[in-house]
């Protein structure tokens, strides 16, 4: 039979040491599928074998924890919380391990006991408000705060409300300064384009002390 009606292919492929390697799974699509099946340990057990990075790794951290919150109850739910708490408290990057505390109590899930961002208590948080000038009212509206002074804040709770009210002043100032032509100067303004970019400015302004309130309770300590 000659080689080419055996099929004998000259390719890479074909030769000793060129076999085609398979493309590694991603973190993310291994997670989803197993969580599709309803496997949730295992997506647990994928998150516990890959190595931690601040992209994928860390979005499927944040898969695993909304499947739970999703599709588990009781018990399974308790397994679960526990397996990614004691994954994500052994992540030797500091800024990764806090990051992805935040990521998954945004899912809804707390893995945090007060061992994994900074513990404060409400006096130095009325203190750091006070300096920027900031109402903690807006807090209140999303994370229950504590009387008195002593009294320990949910640090989590409070850093991802301060991060949130600092995207809506952000977008505040993009979706005003959108309503000024764009080259226009500001000796040439009318009224009431002033009047739009003092608004843009102000809520610009407001974004920055709520995202320095944010950081400062994550990463001060």
């Amino acid at each position: 039979m000659s080689w080419w009606e055996s099929g004998f292919s000259f390719g890479r492929e074909s030769l000793p040491g060129f076999a085609q390697r398979e493309r590694p799974v991603r973190v993310t699509d291994e997670v989803v599928a197993r969580s599709e099946q309803g496997d949730l340990p295992g997506a647990v057990e994928v998150v516990r074998r890959r190595r931690p990075d601040a992209r994928r790794w860390r979005m499927a951290v944040g898969v695993v924890a909304r499947r739970s919150i999703e599709v588990a109850h009781g018990f399974e739910r308790h397994c679960a919380e526990e397996a990614l708490r004691e994954i994500v408290i052994n992540v030797g990057d500091r800024a990764l391990r806090r990051e992805t505390v935040l990521d998954v109590r945004l899912q809804g899930l707390d893995i945090d006991r007060g061992d994994v961002l900074p513990r404060w208590r409400i006096g130095e948080l009325r203190r750091l408000a006070y300096l920027l000038d900031l109402e903690l009212d807006a807090v209140a509206a999303h994370v229950p705060l504590p009387d008195g002074f002593s009294q320990g804040i949910d640090t989590p709770g409070v850093v991802l409300t301060g991060r949130h009210l600092a995207g809506l002043h952000r977008h505040n100032a993009e979706r005003q300064l959108r309503r000024l032509p764009d080259a226009v100067e500001t000796a040439r303004m009318s009224s009431h384009q002033a009047k739009i970019l003092s608004t843009a400015q102000w809520a610009s302004e407001r974004a920055r002390r709520w995202n320095t309130l944010a950081e400062h309770l994550a990463y001060a300590r």
